[in-house]
């Protein structure tokens, strides 16, 4: 019995120290992560499962949820913002999700394309914040966390949807990946389409969809360029300018005139404001260079209908040359009010100002030698300087002012013209003037109609000079001829002093003195032995009659009628 008693106290002790052990196990042992079942939890030291919480292990974090079990490959809302633990339970970073609708924990999440940070909250739209810059690249994100993708924001980074005026409040644009446009073209036709009326800016003469695409550029910080409301910015890219209306639209082609054109000058309309010109293909500013294109119809609806187009030069400032003659390469040029190249004969001011244009072509020899009054059609040519530019197109020399002696093909002939070293015609403003030798108005040389041997010039109302078929002066202090018609001219001291039809009987005419009278007479053979009566027809102080000048062929008169 004694043996018995020992043994019953023996496991009584036994079961003491197997209680305590197992009372320390639990409160000690056990502390940190087990495995429930196919679950993963964690105790405290005070044998609490931790729930709601994170829990650090060998450098990972874990999300434990409400029942204290690790949560794995979900996301979830904490503490006003967004996370995502892998499939492996432990938190992820710097890393984009798709999150799908069976990856959400929670009623505060929606699926949606989301980065994880460097601690592990989604990036998220804020207030004033709303691009991050990831790696180089910059993404949008809108109030959910989501990565905005394929759509445009506004300034302040809300979505806008089809029926928002996204051409004009559209600040950024997120591509397919998420990704914004950065220091990169965007053609803003993919988004309303090359089919629909595209509107017009406010700086260019064209409408957009005349031009060669909508194209919008944008910055390193993925807003695109864009002007306030009227104004346009600049943006130098390689080396060129450009400019962008406040639409965010690149300018091609010309600028629109803001005001309206200047008309006082009827024959001339002017531009009134300074006019650049951005190439129609690539968008950068012109300079120093011609260009080939039609009217703007904004400019001229008649010559925009017509569709012919013009030479025009853009200066070193970008703007097109108007109204004015202009030296480039070493030669001059002259330009309308519209910035066109003009060609032909230009009738200007002192200012280089064009008052006419006329095509040769259009002009005959009458229309130099006399005046609108006495049936020209140069109308100005009276107060205007007369030039000459060069009309054959597709000629090295087309459009270039012409100097010094040149041959100009009219209606009804070629003729030799002279133009000084200025360019203006000798015997400009209608004046008769004598230029080494000959005779010139209104740029053109006086010669005798084409087939006669000789012609009458009106130097004044008192004075007539002969000239002869290369234009030159017939001089003589005592000099007779005949022209074509057997007719009598008597030359005294260089000047036209008498005209003479031809007599119907035999007759001579001889230099005389008679009754202290010395001049020509009209000496009649049959009465050679007679006296001389009143037959002086010219002595070296006459000029032609009345009757005599009206005989004169009109074929053999040069510049009066």
């Amino acid at each position: 019995m004694k043996n018995l008693g020992s043994v019953k106290q023996k496991i009584k002790c036994f079961c003491l120290i197997f209680f305590v052990v197992i009372l320390c196990f639990t409160s000690s042992a056990f502390v940190g992560w087990y495995r429930d079942g196919n679950k993963m939890t964690y105790l405290t030291s005070d044998g609490y499962r931790i729930a709601n919480a994170w829990k650090d292990s060998d450098g990972m974090r874990f999300y434990l949820d409400e029942n204290g079990y690790v949560v794995y490959n979900k996301v979830f809302y904490l503490d006003g913002k967004f996370y995502y633990v892998g499939p492996n339970g432990a938190k992820v970073t710097n890393a984009f999700v798709n999150v799908t609708q069976d990856m959400i924990l929670g009623q505060d999440v929606v699926p949606g394309y989301f980065y994880f940070s460097e601690d592990g909250s989604a990036y998220m739209k804020t207030d004033g914040s709303f691009i991050k810059n990831i790696e180089g690249k910059k993404f949008a994100f809108d109030e959910l966390g989501h990565v905005v993708v394929d759509c445009w924001l506004s300034k302040d980074g809300d979505v806008l949807e089809s029926s928002d005026d996204i051409i004009h409040e559209g600040k950024y644009h997120a591509k397919e990946d998420g990704t914004l446009h950065q220091n990169e073209w965007y053609n803003f036709v993919y988004d309303v389409g090359s089919g629909q009326d595209m509107g017009t800016s406010t700086l260019i003469a064209d409408d957009y969809n005349d031009m060669s695409g909508m194209w919008m550029y944008f910055d390193s910080k993925g807003a695109k360029v864009q002007a306030s409301e009227g104004g346009h910015k600049k943006l130098t890219l390689n080396g060129k300018e450009y400019s962008f209306d406040s639409n965010g639209i690149m300018l091609m082609g010309f600028q629109k005139n803001k005001n309206d054109l200047d008309t006082s000058q009827q024959s001339n309309p002017t531009l009134k404001d300074r006019i650049k010109i951005y190439d129609k293909e690539e968008g950068h500013l012109l300079k120093n260079q011609w260009l080939y294109d039609t009217v703007p119809e904004v400019f001229s609806e008649e010559d925009y209908s017509d569709g012919k187009e013009y030479w025009y030069y853009v200066d070193n400032a970008g703007s097109i040359v108007k109204n004015k003659i202009k030296t480039i390469g070493g030669s001059k040029y002259s330009f309308d009010g519209l910035g066109r190249l003009r060609k032909g004969f230009i009738l200007v001011d002192g200012i280089a100002f064009m008052g006419a244009e006329y095509k040769s072509e259009d002009l005959s020899k009458d229309d130099f030698v006399y005046s609108v009054d006495e049936g020209g059609k140069l109308y100005g040519s009276d107060l205007l300087d007369i030039h000459y530019f060069n009309e054959l197109e597709g000629n090295i020399d087309e459009g270039k002012m012409m100097t010094g002696n040149i041959k100009i093909e009219l209606s009804d002939g070629v003729y030799d013209f002279k133009f000084r070293e200025n360019g203006v015609a000798v015997g400009n403003k209608n004046e008769l003037k004598l230029h080494k030798g000959n005779y010139y108005r209104n740029g053109i040389k006086l010669i005798p109609w084409e087939g006669t041997k000789y012609g009458i010039i009106k130097i004044d109302d008192g004075e007539y000079k002969v000239l002869n078929a290369s234009g030159n002066i017939v001089k003589g202090k005592r000099k007779l001829i005949k022209d074509d018609y057997e007719n009598y001219i008597v030359i005294l001291n260089d000047r036209l002093a008498a005209y003479i039809l031809a007599p119907n009987r035999k007759v001579k005419l001889q230099w005389k003195t008679f009754n202290n009278i010395t001049g020509y007479y009209y000496y009649d053979m049959d009465l050679e032995k007679k006296a001389y009566t009143d037959l002086a027809v010219a002595s070296g102080t006459t000029c032609p009659t009345l009757s005599e000048l009206a005989d004169i062929p009109m074929d053999l008169r040069i510049n009066f009628k």
